[in-house]
């Protein structure tokens, strides 16, 4: 970095905010034993394999016949009609719950009929311990029960999935709110996992889904493979027309051993292998919609950071995108380019590496710089790959990935290794889209920012104008949940993805369990139904004033406090009812920000690129107005 010379009169502002969180000592788990019999079939001989899944994506097993076992062959059957013996799950539970899945296994094997059980569960070996007995049946071979944290106090909670299923789907008929109308042209998606490795009942699936149409949904998740085909009948059935698939082939070329599992940067071999790869994928998604599929969203990555490049071709590569910035060697203090060597980074160790480095030596400033624009680039061409290969097979079908905000881990940044302006500029998504996760009001990142991620996703896909969408996180409540998806209506977003409803038994981030955010989606749902052909069209108000994004800042910080000068500008701003552009640095160099006519600048980084701040330079001194605050533009990239 270098004084950058643009910049001598600044205004300065800080706002400087504390939190604090205390302390305190985790609870033990509360006791738990568990007791099974098989009731039917009657006549046959039966173990077991029960298997806790806990909140945080933790489980434990064990096999469980006339003795405890650590494997199926080890567990003798039980006679029929015979119970386990007293089962010490207490280390089974968790301090969030957990759900108990218990998987059957008869002699002779169960050809038909499924199975039939009662599971007695307890704070102590023993028949006056018994908080519930639940009784269940499956047409395959599988009873899941769900445990709360403290089973002897909520002992009403204790419920099986086929009994939870219709607590919940009770819950919203009891707010008696009318069928509809449900947004047709607004998606409303919500993530769930129905079927699958709690249960195999359809009736119960069937609950779910009814869920999903009472809460106004018309889209869902089509992962793992695809939804069964019955799944998908009762999905159409209850008017959740349009999905999203997960085609993340992306990070999975093949890796080179000698390289430490790094990939080569062969660029025609990887062309060939996402041929194939998306290929497959998509005939195989085909395949499951035999009458044609429907509206669809891919989704190539979620949260996704720079790909680990490495060997020859990677070096080479380097000097021929440094040379393409007109550079020569000497900018970097070397004698030729063979000197030139990229600096291997990863988004995990990105600021390790960074103060590893003489960052007095302007040339290893300059050589991090490139080298992390570098990488930006390559990770970038590889979607941009990707997103050809879905256009060729599967037109009209646009591509996504979740950047994430960029004030949580550098998502969408250099240092992250995945620059969401190097995706629009490559067009290596068609869709813009985000997450939130501003739901509990922090004021360093307060809940309405979330327009400024809409903002973001536009400003970084320019001058392409594709269409925006985000997911509602699941740390919101009746209130919060709708303020959050109006503010990113009134920035343009239409495509909305309420992350992630669950099961509470599939998936730690679920708002099943939350009735306030579930009351929140099915009112919200009917209001944007009402009027759902005017927020179809329905465009942002165009902006006057601007808000400068330089990517190189996040290279250089040291902490956050950049990042929240950032949001709080943005934020008063829209407090004061001015919409705002986001603009990078490159719109401001290569001539685009002065030729839409803003009237303001809001500059808060203090790392700007030379050329950038040129420009402004000029457009200051033809009429422009700037806001600055303190050392906004001190140095150059």
């Amino acid at each position: 970095m270098r004084q950058n010379k643009h910049f001598s009169q600044l205004v300065v502002t800080f706002v400087v905010l504390f939190s604090a969180a205390s302390l305190t000592a985790a609870p033990a788990p509360q006791s738990l034993f568990a007791r099974v019999t098989l009731l039917t079939p009657e006549n046959h001989a039966w173990r077991l394999h029960l298997i806790s899944h806990q909140p945080a994506g933790k489980s434990k097993s064990i096999f469980a016949g006339k003795t405890f076992a650590d494997n199926a062959k080890a567990a003798d059957f039980l006679p029929a009609g015979q119970a386990t013996e007293w089962l010490d799950l207490t280390d089974f539970n968790s301090l969030s719950g957990c759900t108990l899945r218990f998987i059957f296994e008869t002699n002779p094997k169960l050809e038909q009929g499924g199975v039939k059980a009662k599971i007695d569960i307890a704070s102590a070996a023993g028949e006056d311990s018994i908080l519930r007995s639940v009784t269940d049946h499956d047409p395959a071979n599988i009873i899941s029960v769900r445990i709360p944290a403290d089973p002897s106090k909520d002992k009403n909670r204790i419920l099986s999935i086929r009994e939870d299923s219709q607590r919940r789907l009770d819950q919203i008929k009891a707010l008696n709110l009318p069928d509809g109308p449900r947004p047709q042209k607004i998606w409303c998606m919500m993530g769930f996992r129905s079927n699958g490795e709690f249960y195999t009942d359809p009736a119960i699936a069937q609950i779910d889904f009814e869920i999903a149409r009472r809460l106004g949904m018309n889209g869902y998740w089509e992962q793992n493979g695809g939804q069964p085909g019955e799944l998908r009948k009762m999905a159409e059935a209850n008017g959740l027309n349009r999905s999203t698939v997960y085609w993340r082939s992306v990070e999975t070329p093949p890796r080179d051993k000698d390289l430490g599992g790094a990939v080569r940067m062969k660029w025609d071999a990887l062309d060939a292998y996402f041929d194939k790869i998306y290929r497959n994928d998509i005939a195989s998604t085909r395949k499951r919609h035999p009458g044609g599929m429907p509206e669809i969203i891919a989704d190539l990555m979620d949260e996704p950071a720079g790909m680990n490049f490495d060997g020859a071709e990677f070096q080479q590569e380097f000097s021929r995108y440094l040379q393409q910035q007109n550079f020569s060697p000497a900018f970097f203090g070397k004698a030729s380019w063979e000197e030139v060597k990229p600096i291997q980074l990863g988004w995990r160790e990105f600021f390790a590496r960074r103060d590893k480095l003489d960052l007095k030596d302007e040339s290893a400033r300059r050589l991090l710089y490139w080298s992390a624009k570098f990488w930006n680039n390559a990770t970038a061409r590889l979607y941009a790959i990707a997103t050809r290969k879905v256009e060729q097979y599967a037109p009209g079908i646009g591509t996504r990935v979740n950047f994430g905000p960029p004030w949580w881990y550098d998502y969408g940044t250099l240092p992250r290794g995945i620059d969401a302006f190097e995706f629009g500029r490559l067009r290596s998504v068609t869709l813009g889209f985000n997450e939130d996760w501003v739901g509990s009001g922090n004021p360093r990142v307060p809940l309405e920012i979330n327009t400024m991620l809409m903002d973001w996703s536009r400003a970084a896909a320019r001058p392409n104008t594709p269409p925006l969408g985000c997911y509602i996180t699941r740390d919101a409540d009746r209130a919060t949940l709708k303020l959050r998806t109006f503010a990113c209506l009134a920035r343009e977003a239409k495509i909305f993805d309420f992350y992630y409803y669950g099961p509470a038994y599939t998936f730690f981030d679920h708002w099943s369990d939350n009735f306030s955010m579930v009351q929140g989606v099915a009112e919200l749902t009917r209001d944007l139904g009402t009027v759902d052909d005017i927020l179809a069209e329905g465009h942002a108000p165009k902006a006057q004033v601007a808000l400068l994004y330089s990517k190189s800042w996040p290279v250089w910080k040291k902490d956050d406090t950049e990042q929240i000068e950032q949001v709080m500008a943005y934020l008063a701003l829209l407090h004061a009812g001015i919409p705002v552009d986001i603009v990078s640095d490159n719109e401001v160099a290569d001539g685009r920000f002065a030729a839409r006519n803003y009237k303001c600048l809001y500059v808060v980084n203090e790392s700007i690129p030379a050329a950038a701040a040129g420009e402004i330079e000029r457009w200051v001194k033809s009429g422009g107005h700037i806001w600055a605050s303190g050392g906004a533009g001190k140095t150059d990239e």
